[in-house]
């Protein structure tokens, strides 16, 4: 009896053992498979690096502007082409061979309208911010101050960010989308020099996802766009040529001082003028012209000024008009209400400029004509 009990005790004890030894080798297995699935997914992501089609050969590719991926992983990111540059034919491109970037966030339906929305199928504008994957102060900023107008002026705002070197920059924008549902992030580098590629990208997704827009507005994230104003601006031009509306710059040069942030060198633009330009933290232009320019930058000689390469050099092929207008001012201004009645756009504004200035035109504090301080008066007669 007692030999059996002992029996039944080692079979137990066997039986409960290799029932651990299960446990933990799945749990090993386990670690490891997330592991190397995180380790894919970020290289994944990050071959986005590689760019695309014409540009792909002129696209950064050394270590030092990759900063934290290792080696190995450069070498595939170089190696990789998310386009065929022979697919390109400009003369009858078809949807398929058009796309070159990936978009690892995308609110695809966030443009979706019927006949029964108010305003009808069309946005009258859709404004895109081209922020940094790491500026959620600025993002929240702006959806707070003028971003929030988009009800009371038919508009749509959404913010177009990159890839951080770090994976947790990922998850932390991918929680942002969910809460908001306003960010696109394009599967390319977060950096200065890559501006230019996350316009085309900018414009890629306009067309596949926003079409339904009137008028399309791209701006920095340190950026007040007076967007009643904008709108105001837009409806009261009824004669328009196709192209921009925008501060214009003509004759602008080339600058070849190697220290300064624009510097441009004689390789990559030999010409010592630029052609006609608008300045790059706003911008507006009009849905007529977005294939014709899309299809133009697949085929403009890359230059990695932002501006200049989208509304300059790709435009210029097109005949496009600039419609010069110095309310949509590229330098800082004072951030009060009053200078803003009358302002379309202005740069290098603060977070805390954003809301001194929405927060003084919403509640109309300050008599602009008289400049004094309308409750002040009424708290000093009472």
């Amino acid at each position: 009896m007692q030999i059996t009990k002992r029996l039944d005790f080692n079979m137990m004890r066997k039986i409960v053992g290799f029932a651990i030894f299960v446990l933990c080798a799945c749990a090993g297995v386990n670690v490891l498979f997330f592991s190397v699935t995180d380790d894919v997914t970020r290289q994944r992501l990050y071959s986005g690096y590689a760019y695309g089609s014409r540009h792909f050969a002129n696209g950064p590719s050394s270590s030092k502007t990759i900063g934290a991926l290792n080696e190995n992983v450069l070498q595939r990111i170089t190696q990789r082409k998310l386009h065929d540059t022979q697919s390109i034919n400009s003369s009858n491109p078809t949807a398929s061979d058009e796309r070159i970037y990936s978009f690892s966030v995308n609110p695809h339906r966030a443009c979706a309208r019927n006949e029964t929305t108010p305003g009808g199928e069309l946005w009258g504008l859709l404004t895109i911010v081209i922020s940094n994957v790491n500026n959620f102060k600025r993002r929240n900023a702006i959806r707070n101050t003028w971003g929030s107008t988009g009800n009371d002026t038919n508009s749509k705002l959404l913010f177009l960010v990159g890839l951080g070197v770090e994976s947790r920059s990922y998850s932390a924008v991918t929680n942002e989308a969910k809460l908001y549902g306003d960010i696109i992030q394009v599967e390319l580098l977060d950096q200065y020099k890559d501006l230019t590629y996350k316009s085309i990208a900018m414009l890629q997704w306009m067309i596949d996802y926003c079409p339904n827009a009137k008028f399309y507005m791209k701006t920095d994230d340190d950026v007040y766009a007076n967007i009643e104003n904008i709108v105001g601006a837009l409806d009261s031009t009824k004669q328009r040529r196709k192209g921009f509306y925008c501060h214009v710059f003509k004759k602008a040069p080339a600058i070849r001082d190697i220290n300064s942030k624009w510097y441009v060198s004689k390789t990559e633009y030999s010409g010592n003028v630029f052609p006609t330009y608008c300045a790059g933290p706003a911008y507006i232009f009009d849905a007529s012209v977005i294939k014709d320019l899309y299809r133009s930058t697949l085929n403009s000689p890359f230059l990695s000024m932002e501006d200049v390469f989208i509304t300059g050099l790709s435009a210029k092929p097109l005949n496009l008009f600039h419609q010069h207008d110095g309310r949509m001012d590229f330098n800082r201004r004072e951030p009060t209400g009053c200078v803003f009645q009358k302002t379309l756009a202005a740069h290098q504004m603060t977070e805390a400029d954003m809301f001194v200035i929405f927060s003084q035109l919403q509640s109309k504090e300050v008599d602009c004509d008289t400049n004094t301080n309308n409750y002040l008066t009424k708290f000093a007669d009472s």
